[in-house]
């Protein structure tokens, strides 16, 4: 491997221990968690506990839409980085960081990339924040919480 990450065969390669591989662990093992916690509700109480579980879990980590509910709950600027509704969200989300975080890492240090994230996810869930406040986003969109991992991957 090159002094800039690259492999000789022309592909990126993300060192084992390097801050993005621990990224790529702690998101999995949270949305592991989660899933995991699901189905076990789902299991011994059924759909409706298992559709009840996946609504707290998204009321309390997910961005909220509206001003009055993120009122009571500022962490989601944090959390939401790290939440994933469902498989393919999860899924693109880990590639990107993989590819984009090695590269980030090799031009400016491993030191950077869990503070860019972090910074990364407050910022993106901000902007999505004050954007989903304009006028006719919401009719638009649905009245659905924000997801945040994907604005700490484009931040």
């Amino acid at each position: 491997m090159s002094q800039y990450g690259f492999s000789r065969r022309g592909g990126m390669q993300v060192p084992p221990k390097s801050p993005v591989m621990q990224l790529l662990v702690v998101n999995l093992g949270l949305f592991l968690a989660g899933n995991l916690a699901f189905f076990v509700v789902l299991l011994f109480q059924g759909a409706g506990g298992a559709s009840a579980l996946r609504n707290i879990l998204s009321d309390w980590l997910a961005m909220p839409y509206n001003l009055e509910a993120f009122a009571f709950r500022p962490w989601t600027l944090l959390t939401a980085a790290f939440f994933h509704q469902g498989f393919f969200h999860f899924l693109f989300n880990m590639i990107f960081l993989y590819f984009l975080g090695g590269l980030l890492q090799t031009l400016h240090g491993a030191s950077k990339i869990w503070p860019l994230y972090l910074l990364g996810g407050i910022l993106g869930n901000l902007f999505s924040f004050l954007i989903f406040q304009a006028p006719g986003t919401q009719a638009m969109f649905g009245a659905s919480s924000l997801l945040g991992a994907s604005g700490a991957l484009m931040a």
